[in-house]
């Protein structure tokens, strides 16, 4: 109850009672945590991205590609650069390392469109394009703010050059969405669903990644990651490892409302992806002799363990 501002203070008593036996009460006796305490002991259990999130670096005589952000903050053009400029090392034979650990996917235009964009850099679009997942239908709630939201975006979009020049069909797609809010909206509708991109036939091209790729994930990885995985999954030669990933619902881009106790959420969507091949509320877990066991936060250890993967 602290922090609730609809009770008075932290009970002291509890009642308990079984059946028919007289009620039995037990003092509380609340044990102060020092400032930090819980912070620390969590920080101790779990991989902390760096400041920079988006690098890439030679471990083991591969590349190591690290994305820990999908967030429009982080340094996207340079990163997208260097990949440009690594790409021959990264498809080499000895095979890369794509690090999605602590990767939330939090972009203000498309954190998808961040991690499909990476994966066309690497993989080509003649290539990923036919490894995509079919969009299936989304069901949209009708309401102008919600088709504000949408203009406001798309508006964004289109003033990004870089995002223009990459990610179209996200623009096309966005601009439908407006247009359907609209009809929706003078129609007295409560909700509309579109259909998506329906899956794109094998188009013949070539795999360019010669070598074997390790994807590491944890609870970290999120949103975007969460939707990037279902592209990379299906990509040859990609193995998924390390821990279990966070799972999310179909209900997506959701309004967060804090709780007057300040320690939890409200969380409701706008949109539910009701046809979406991934269940809802299904995380990506690693397979047999792929799931990291050890500390994640001693990094010299979780690269050790990562190289064997490679033997």
């Amino acid at each position: 109850n602290r922090n609730n501002p609809f009770s008075g203070s932290v009970p002291s008593v509890c009642s308990f009672q079984q059946g028919n036996r007289r009620a039995r009460e037990f003092e509380i006796k609340v044990q102060p945590i020092v400032a930090g305490d819980i912070e620390a002991a969590y920080r101790a259990t779990v991989y902390t991205p760096p400041a920079q999130p988006l690098a890439i670096e030679t471990v083991n005589g591969r590349p190591w590609l690290h994305v820990h952000s999908f967030a429009d903050t982080a340094d996207w053009r340079a990163f997208n650069g260097a990949v440009e400029s690594q790409v021959a090392a990264v498809r080499a034979p000895a095979g890369f390392v794509l690090d999605l650990r602590g990767a939330a996917g939090s972009g203000v235009n498309s954190s998808t469109a961040r991690g499909y964009g990476l994966a066309n850099r690497i993989w080509t679009p003649e290539f990923t394009v036919s490894r995509q997942p079919a969009a299936g239908e989304i069901t949209y709630r009708a309401t102008q703010g919600n088709r504000d939201w949408y203009a406001a975006a798309l508006g964004r979009m289109e003033a990004d050059p870089q995002f223009v020049a990459e990610s179209m069909p996200v623009i096309e797609d966005t601009r439908a969405i407006v247009a359907a809010y609209d009809a929706a909206i003078a129609a007295g509708q409560p909700t509309f669903t579109l259909a998506g991109r329906a899956a794109t036939p094998d188009t013949g091209a070539a795999n360019p990644v010669q070598g074997p790729v390790v994807v590491l994930v944890d609870a970290g990885c999120s949103g975007g990651c969460l939707d990037t995985l279902d592209l990379l999954s299906k990509l040859p030669n990609v193995r998924i490892a390390g821990s279990t990933t966070a799972p999310d619902s179909i209900f997506i881009e959701p309004t967060v409302q804090r709780l007057p106790s300040n320690y939890s959420d409200l969380s409701y969507g706008h949109k539910a992806w009701t046809s979406r091949a991934r269940a809802n509320n299904q995380p990506y877990k690693p397979a047999a002799g792929l799931a990291y066991t050890g500390n994640p936060t001693d990094e010299t250890a979780v690269r050790t363990w990562v190289g064997t993967l490679f033997q």
